[in-house]
Order: C-alpha cells, then sequence, then structure tokens
C-alpha cells in the first residue's frame, strides 16, 4: 500500500507519485530483461474511475501522472491498482505483482460561497433563488429595531468546507450591489462581516412603501464567484389600528375520523374549508398583515395556519365524538402591539361510524314451553352502538338456527314463537343473531351473537297465567280506603304425559 495525497486543483499532466525511483519499487533478481520491471496501472472493479484519471506513461520509470481533473466534491479518495511485471521475451514467461496506490483528494477552493438555506435545483449543484425578507414600521427610530429582523437569518458559507489547514479557509464579506429605489443607500447598510442588517434613519410611508435589494456574498481573497440573493423589505403604516376579523363567529365541521392535518370545513357536508380573515388597517387589504393568531382554548387540539390573509384551522391531534362532540373557544389576532376583540369559534364533531353495536352478552340461553302461543315472548335482545343517527340505529336479524319456528323484530330485538308452530319437547335450538348499524353498507358495523333455546313441557315449570290480558274497572270517588277493587287469579296448566299421569 502507498497512500498520497494531491490538491484537486492540481493540473492535467503532473506527475503526483515517483515512489516507485531507486529502490522503494519492485525488485528482480533475474539477469537481463527477466529482472528489468516496468508498471501499468491495471482496472479496479471496485473504483472503476481510478484507471481513466491516473496514468504512467513512462512504464519503466513508474512515475503516476494525473490524466482528469480531480473534484474533491465527486470523489474523495481513489485506489490505484498498480502492477510490476518483468520484461521476459515471452508475454507467458513474465512474471507479475500488485500494489494499491491510495490517492487521497484535499480540497481546493474551486467553489464560491452560497447563501443558505440553499434547496438544490432539481439533479444540478446549484442552489434556487432565495429571497430575504424584513418589515419596518414606518417613522420607527433605528435605535428600537438594530438589527433589523430578517427572515431567514441572512448567511452564507464557502462551498469548499473541507481546505486545509482551516486557516487557509476564506472569510465572506457581505455588501449590498444594487436596489430600488436607489435612495436605499440612505437608509439601510449590511454588516460586511455579520450581514446584519441595520437601518439608517427613519423611512416615511408617503415616500417609500419597500425596498428591493440585490445583496452579494464573496470570499475576502478575491475568489471570481460571487453568490447573489434578492432582500425585499416591506415598510408599514405606523401601528395605530387594532386587528380585527371579519365574522364576530365562525362555526366550523370536522368529521370524527379525519387524520391529523385535516382542515376545519365550514358547513356539515365537509365540501369547502371554513376561511378565517383577520386583517389590520394598517395594511393595505391585499397584503398579508403578517398578523398572529392564537387560540385561547385547545391549541394542543388546533392550529391556524400561520400566514396569509385567508387563514385556516387544521386538525392538530385526533377527535371522537363519543368523548367530546363540541369545541368551543376564542381566537385573538395581533400584530405585535395591538390585539384584536375576541371571537367566538364552535367546531362541531360529525360522528362517523366507528363504533359497533355490541349485546350485553356473548351468548344466551333461555327455556320455552310447549304451550306457548304463536307471538308469545322468547327472549328481547339489546345491542348498544354509540355512533348516532343512522350509524347508531341497530337492526337485528336471525341468521341460522332458527328452523322456522321463531322470529324476530327488526327493529326492537323481541323474539317471539312464529306463527303455527307446534313446539317439541326435548327439541333445542341454537339463534345466530346479528345486530347492525344502518351506516352506508360499505361503512356498516355489525356483532353476532348466539341464542340457546330449549323447549320444556308445560309442567311445574310453566308460569302462572291470568284468564285475561287485560282487565277494566271503573271506582267511585266516594269509595273508601281499602275498598276491594278487583280479585285477581291466576291458574297454572299441568302436563300429563300419554298415560294421563302427571310427572
Amino acid at each position: 500500500m502507498f497512500p498520497i495525497s494531491a490538491f484537486q486543483l492540481t493540473p492535467i499532466g503532473t506527475t503526483i507519485f515517483t515512489g516507485f525511483s531507486g529502490n522503494n519499487g519492485a525488485t528482480d533478481i533475474d539477469d537481463g530483461p527477466n529482472g528489468q520491471i516496468e508498471y501499468v496501472i491495471q482496472y479496479n472493479p471496485n473504483d472503476p474511475a481510478a484507471n481513466k484519471t491516473f496514468d504512467i506513461p513512462l512504464t519503466l520509470s513508474g512515475a503516476v501522472v494525473l490524466r482528469e481533473r480531480l473534484n474533491y466534491e465527486e470523489t474523495t479518495r481513489y485506489l490505484v491498482i498498480i502492477q510490476a511485471n518483468d520484461r521476459a521475451p515471452y508475454l507467458n514467461d513474465r512474471r507479475t505483482a500488485t500494489t494499491t496506490l491510495t490517492v487521497d483528494v484535499l480540497d481546493g477552493d474551486d467553489l464560491g460561497p452560497m447563501f443558505l438555506p440553499c434547496t438544490l435545483v432539481n439533479n444540478t449543484r446549484d442552489c434556487n433563488p432565495i429571497t430575504y425578507r424584513a418589515v419596518i414600521l414606518e417613522l420607527t427610530d433605528p435605535s428600537r429595531v438594530n438589527p433589523v429582523n430578517v427572515t431567514p437569518t441572512i448567511q452564507a458559507v464557502d462551498q469548499d468546507r473541507n481546505i486545509q489547514p482551516p486557516s487557509d479557509r476564506p472569510g465572506i464579506l457581505y455588501s449590498i450591489l444594487v436596489g430600488k429605489p436607489e435612495a436605499y443607500g440612505e437608509y439601510f447598510a449590511l454588516n460586511q462581516t455579520t450581514a446584519e442588517l441595520r437601518l439608517l434613519k427613519p423611512i416615511s410611508r408617503d415616500q417609500h412603501h419597500k425596498f428591493d435589494l440585490v445583496i452579494k456574498a464573496e470570499q475576502d481573497n478575491g475568489h471570481p464567484l460571487p453568490a447573489f440573493a434578492s432582500l425585499h423589505i416591506e415598510v408599514l403604516d405606523e401601528n395605530n389600528q387594532a386587528p380585527y376579523f371579519q365574522e364576530a363567529t365562525y362555526q366550523g365541521f370536522i368529521l370524527e375520523s379525519a387524520p391529523v392535518g385535516t382542515t376545519i370545513s365550514s358547513s356539515a357536508t365537509l365540501t369547502a374549508p371554513l376561511r378565517v380573515v383577520a386583517l389590520d388597517k394598517d395594511v393595505e387589504e391585499t397584503k398579508d398583515p403578517t398578523l398572529h393568531i392564537s387560540l385561547e382554548e385547545y391549541d394542543a387540539v388546533f392550529m391556524v395556519t400561520p400566514t396569509g390573509i385567508t387563514r385556516y384551522l387544521k386538525l392538530l391531534s385526533p377527535v371522537d365524538r363519543e368523548v367530546q362532540q363540541n369545541y368551543t373557544f376564542t381566537m385573538i389576532a395581533s400584530d405585535g402591539v395591538q390585539e384584536s376583540a375576541p371571537v367566538i369559534v364552535n367546531i362541531l364533531v360529525i360522528d362517523a361510524n366507528d363504533n359497533t353495536p355490541t349485546f350485553s352478552n356473548v351468548s344466551y340461553s333461555v327455556s320455552v314451553y310447549t304451550d306457548m302461543q304463536p307471538g308469545e315472548t322468547v327472549l328481547r335482545l339489546t345491542a348498544l352502538d354509540a355512533d348516532e343517527g343512522a350509524n347508531g340505529l341497530v337492526t337485528f336479524e336471525i341468521l341460522a338456527g332458527a328452523q322456522g319456528d321463531f322470529t324476530i323484530d327488526n327493529h326492537s330485538g323481541l323474539i317471539t314463537v312464529a306463527p303455527g308452530v307446534n313446539l317439541t319437547v326435548g327439541h333445542s335450538y341454537a339463534l345466530t343473531v346479528r345486530a347492525a348499524d344502518n351506516a352506508p353498507e360499505p361503512h356498516r358495523r355489525s356483532s353476532i351473537t348466539t341464542v340457546y333455546i330449549e323447549v320444556l313441557p308445560p309442567n311445574n315449570q310453566s308460569p302462572p297465567r291470568f284468564p285475561q290480558f287485560t282487565y277494566s274497572l271503573e271506582i267511585s270517588e266516594a269509595m273508601r280506603i281499602g275498598a276491594v277493587l278487583l280479585n285477581l287469579q291466576w291458574f297454572k296448566m299441568y302436563y300429563k304425559d300419554d298415560t294421563g299421569n302427571s310427572p
């Protein structure tokens, strides 16, 4: 292994390595041509560019020469495989040995500064143009604003970031190259080394509404590749007007299943966003007043977009209608000095079909008797769904197991004996019953339970019965307390087997 370094600005044709001269190269103890050594560069599959970048034109000397320009930003190290072979008359008799020349490329001052932040143009190393922005209130005393706040902070860096030693790295100098209006130099100066923008004297908005400047960053060593950026400065009216909202109240809607980042809607149909417009008479209505809008409550649930004449409310964390259906809070706009009157915002969470109808039990067991009449009640099922409207309206259906002997009311969940049915002692049923909500079919939710039914004889286990289903009577207002109104009697039926005996 032979490690060397090469400066990236080394001219093509320069000899960068002579380490094989004298006794430092390969040796061969044979005599004559069999002991003469020549050097060639071999292809390296792990570094395909190496044999194109370097060459050994004088094979007997072994001196390595640069064939192509080095670029530190693309490649910082080359692994050059060098083969030494003797000069035996017959090629098949020649013997060889190889070594690797490691060439580390050193960064050079071949690139100029660039302004930050840098957003690269597609598939290039070039930055998209950047515009810095500042806002200054008219007639403001320079001592109150200096250094002027610029967004983002003006900063440039040398693209050659690894020049060694660090003391050789050039510094960056900043200046205003040109600007409009031409009187910009009376009002602004840019610090040559820190890039801080300073206001030199108060600005009357009657004279100047804005300044558009071009700033330059260059190396302090006279490198001929400076960088340029735009600086837009807006002059605002004196702040003697409070911001205000166009509406006193705002009503918004959000679906409870909406993901974080969803914009609050202005109607329950969720077809249009809720627009929040806050203005400041100190700023032209066609321009963004750059107001800060704050939420007095629920700022962890909702947020307001930070810029623009029209702002939008967005969801910051998930909402659940079953936990909280309404969010009511106040909203205030501020220009940094004055605040608007608060406005009320009410956001209604619209139900999404996110709950499944739930039976109170996983399964049910019930007994019926052979003397039960068609339409008599077997069991009333209930299933709860926390959603609202059609999403929470539950309907019931027997899917299997009834054998035509039982029916269920779709809405009440009441299971009854089917018409024309004669129940048989010892017969058992396993009804599969489904409870489903009434959401649109693709979004419908349901659950299933099992009802086990056993048929028993009408003996002592048969419940007492009254002779009549209903009783009507009239009473006189003169009746004394304790008087008998009605004598009620119930009777019980007993089952006899085929021999006529009661069990």
